[in-house]
């Protein structure tokens, strides 16, 4: 895979501030070069990331030296001497970059400083990980772009910059920056009532809606029970009759199609259900309603 060198061009012109809600970068430059040989022992005030795409060479940080090959991805951090070396010759893309301090929120900054001290300066093999992806992807619409491709360069550009930290960052992750046992297990429990809500006309048991979630049927309900203080099955009906209250208001449906709009198994199941829920029949609910159908505004989400 060549890269023609009007990529730098379009980098330049159009991924040099790339940024959203997390951080925000400065790109000094972007650069690909095929035959990148030997340069001289430097520093730099912002971070260097550099990919090897063909050839082997050396790089030396501060009196350690790393082997690099296809695939390496490495990163020069600020104030750290250090020097790229090739005898023959590697072709590597590589980015000059640092946060734009006053638009990067401080959880941005928290990163790229792990970045700064991280001990992870070279990764070998990394031609798959996402940022590899990103990057040649990045490069490709690069080339000769198009509006959409123009576009895209900037989200591309962001992702890339983050998809590298957290490549070089991944052994600084902190067991408490992961997302919480009840945050996923709460993520579970919105998408069983999600389900409920959008199938609410058809028979719905605990088992298929554990398995569709993946999970056992007695862990949803344990689940239920936790975080909706109730049982699965209580949930289901409460549903089925907030489902029919509404047709029962906002539509002329007859109480049979009501029922059956509702998921309830027939007529007289619907009744008793609905009277034990809201105290009174389907009937006598609708003709309350009707008096002061000028009080009740559709909720959206009800229309589906």
């Amino acid at each position: 895979m060549m890269f023609n060198k009007a990529a730098n061009d379009y980098l330049d012109a159009y991924a040099r501030h790339p940024a959203g809600s997390l951080a925000a970068f400065h790109v000094h430059y972007w650069g690909h070069d095929p035959m990148h040989l030997d340069n001289l022992v430097h520093s730099h005030s912002f971070f260097e990331l550099c990919y090897v795409l063909y050839g082997e060479g050396s790089y030396w940080e501060e009196g350690a030296e790393y082997v690099l090959m296809p695939g390496t991805l490495f990163c020069s951090r600020p104030q750290h001497s250090h020097q790229i070396r090739s005898q023959k010759g590697m072709y590597l893309l590589f980015v000059g970059f640092e946060l734009i301090e006053a638009e990067t929120s401080e959880e941005g900054k928290r990163l790229f400083d792990q970045l700064a001290v991280t001990a992870d300066i070279v990764i070998h093999q990394s031609g798959e990980s996402a940022a590899a992806h990103i990057w040649r992807a990045l490069m490709l619409h690069a080339e000769a772009p198009s509006l959409t491709d123009k576009e895209l360069l900037g989200p591309l550009a962001y992702n890339l910059l983050l998809s590298l930290q957290a490549l070089f960052c991944k052994s600084m992750l902190s067991p408490a920056k992961l997302p919480s046992r009840s945050s996923a297990a709460q993520m579970l429990v919105n998408r069983a009532l999600m389900f409920i809500h959008d199938n609410i006309g058809q028979p719905l048991s605990l088992e298929e809606v554990a398995r569709y979630l993946h999970i056992s049927p007695r862990h949803l309900s344990r689940l239920f029970a936790r975080f909706e203080q109730t049982s699965f099955t209580d949930v289901v009906k409460q549903e089925r009759v907030r489902k029919a209250a509404f047709l029962l208001q906002h539509s002329a449906l007859s109480i049979k199609e009501i029922a059956d709009a509702s998921g309830f198994s027939s007529v007289h199941y619907f009744t008793k259900v609905f009277a034990e829920e809201k105290a009174q029949t389907p009937g006598a609910y609708r003709k309350m309603m009707a008096g002061t159908a000028g009080s009740f505004q559709l909720d959206e989400r009800d229309l589906s």
